[in-house]
């Protein structure tokens, strides 16, 4: 990893040094990354009263996964949450993970400190029916367990701001947005040539140091950005049960982003991300089922995601050519020890994933917006796993296997200050599944302008099989059933939203059910997956945010998901229960922020 490392740091230098090259502009760094919109101070008039100050217009949140366009967030009917970087920064975030913690409607779980394995679930829903995206490339991975992705592995520094969307999202994104989608959107920067320097330091010899260099202009951009995470960490097994060996972490990761407007109605852009990880892990022990450590146990992780689109506009319609690849590698290796001395395992995962799409936008007046799109996309993976236990050895072989999507997709969007819908469908193709429509309808109202908002929707989702719960194998066991039907699931919801003292006070509330049928699930009866019927998970989620003071603000949070097996009633572990969160943001100086 140091060799990758110090050449990621001198490829740095050298684009730093090519930007401080081209000839400065009188935009100063303080603005790179900045949207805001300036005004120009209005003209006195002769014996007018008129005051001599600037009109600023108020910021309006912009959110682009609930509809695959630029919208206002005020727009957007659905149940979207929107953390941008200063908020990321105020709450210490280090990584996706702790991110999610506290949205509403959402269960977190993490074996153990940073690198431990990630659990999402949102609404009652399970990990891999939740789609993560980076810029809009998908980020989960083809051959984990059910296609989920690694949220533990997402570090944030260079991220402008992390869009979540709860609710059924396969009419917009197909099989895994089955329960909603997180989207981390990088920053592009307007400001430079420049750069940024970080170094943090903590307990158990936790570094954090990261380098960014940037240039923006009017007709291109350019961002380069590359980070080196590591601890010591804490022990996965509890320290209770007299685990004190600790599983250390390491992640080094670097960004590109980058692109230009050739032409008036042409724009290019090119994004690239890398991770490579290092991750110490332990071992549970079959007869107590309880964690413990098992210091030679680790895995390591490598990740490429790249993507490139060319939008075309040419008076109200606007068109995206995009492809997109991304690569995942894990490799695990667990050599005997005194504790396990007839314990051993070595292995990789291997996938990637190839996306082409076309989507076009006609926008015949300012209330009216027509998508339309086509999807094509393969994925495919292998694994080779050996290992010696004790039963004796064993070798797991999953061959090269690939899967074909083709997806089509059509959405109307109407919306005013008072009222909005939004309208859409999708069929996605597989030579496996068949053929999937999905669907979904959204509206709100709001006829006062300082009245409350309500909202509502419904909608339709699928989520197909992942390649290891078709075909993969354990211990030499075939865990995986070629048998498996896609999950289905329909869901509504409806809220409230209100504000007061011209947003200083923010209260929302929303209600929601959702039903799964043919669920996929691990079946202990027959040692492999299985479609169980049908789960239930209603629920209803709340949250206030009030600003008592210009450099106070406090946020209250509650989730109940009432997940269970419709046939049995029992509930669904990790998918049930209640939530509280609790947040308070002090800026005592400003000035310092």
């Amino acid at each position: 990893m140091s060799k990758i490392k110090w050449f990621v740091i001198l490829s740095a230098i050298l684009f730093a040094a090519a930007g401080m090259s081209q000839e400065p502009t009188q935009e100063s760094d303080s603005s790179k990354k900045e949207d805001t919109k300036k005004t120009e101070p209005q003209a006195k008039t002769p014996g007018g009263d008129q005051k001599e100050k600037k009109a600023e217009e108020p910021k309006m949140d912009v959110v682009v996964t609930a509809s695959r366009f630029e919208k206002p967030a005020v727009e957007v009917a659905k149940s979207i949450e929107v953390k941008d970087r200063k908020k990321i920064s105020s709450e210490g975030d280090k990584t996706l993970s702790e991110v999610l913690v506290n949205s509403p409607g959402m269960f977190v779980t993490q074996t153990g400190g940073f690198g431990g394995e990630t659990g999402i679930y949102m609404r009652g829903a399970q990990t891999d029916q939740v789609l993560v995206m980076i810029d809009g490339i998908e980020a989960n991975d083809p051959m984990s367990l059910g296609r989920s992705a690694q949220a533990e592995l997402f570090t944030l520094p260079g991220v402008d701001r992390v869009e979540i969307l709860q609710g059924p999202a396969s009419a917009l994104y197909g099989s895994d947005a089955e329960a909603g989608v997180i989207n981390i959107i990088t920053a592009r920067p307007r400001g430079g040539p420049g750069a940024n320097l970080y170094l943090e330091g903590g307990s158990f010899n936790t570094y954090q140091e990261m380098g960014e260099f940037y240039v923006g202009r009017p007709n291109y951009y350019a961002d380069f950005s590359v980070e080196d995470f590591q601890t010591e960490g804490i022990s996965t097994a509890s320290s209770r049960l007299g685990n004190d060996e600790r599983d250390g972490y390491k992640n080094l990761s670097f960004s590109l982003k980058g692109g230009g407007k050739p032409a008036s109605w042409l724009e290019l852009d090119l994004v690239g991300k890398a991770i490579s990880s290092e991750t110490e892990l332990d071992t549970v022990n079959l007869v107590t089922g309880l964690p413990e450590d098992d210091p030679n146990y680790t895995t390591d992780g490598t990740q490429y995601y790249t993507g490139a689109s060319a939008v075309v506009t040419t008076g109200d319609f606007k068109q995206t050519l995009a492809a997109q690849y991304a690569y995942h590698l894990r490799n695990y290796n667990d050599d005997p020890d005194d504790a396990h001395p007839n314990t051993s395992m070595n292995g990789d995962y291997e996938s990637d994933l190839r996306k082409a799409s076309w989507q076009g936008e006609f926008s015949p007046n300012l209330e009216n917006k027509f998508v339309a799109g086509l999807e094509y996309q393969d994925e495919s993976g292998e694994s080779t796993i050996k290992g010696d236990g004790d039963y004796g050895p064993y070798v797991d072989e999953f061959p090269r296997t690939m899967l074909v999507t083709r997806s089509a997709f059509a959405l109307w969007d109407f919306h005013t200050l008072q009222y909005g819908f939004m309208a859409g469908g999708r069929a996605d193709s597989s030579d496996q599944f068949g053929n999937h429509p999905t669907g979904e309808f959204s509206g709100y109202l709001q006829p006062l302008k300082q009245g409350p908002k309500l909202r509502a929707g419904v909608g339709t989702g699928f989520k197909a099989p992942s390649l290891f719960q078709l075909y993969g194998f354990v211990g030499g066991f075939q865990v995986g059933n070629p048998g498996l039907k896609p999950e289905k699931s329909e869901s509504w919801e409806a809220g409230l939203d209100q504000e007061f003292f011209d947003g200083d006070l923010k209260l929302g509330v929303t209600y929601f059910d959702v039903r799964y049928t043919d669920l996929i699930v691990w079946d202990n009866l027959v040692y492999a997956y299985n479609n169980v019927d049908s789960v239930r998970a209603p629920g209803w989620e709340a949250s206030m945010v009030a600003k008592p003071l210009p450099t106070l603000a406090v946020s209250l949070g509650y989730t109940f998901v009432d997940a269970r097996d419709a046939e049995t009633h029992e509930k669904l572990i990790r998918r049930w229960g209640e939530k509280y969160s609790f947040g308070l943001d002090w800026k005592p100086v400003p000035k310092l922020e």
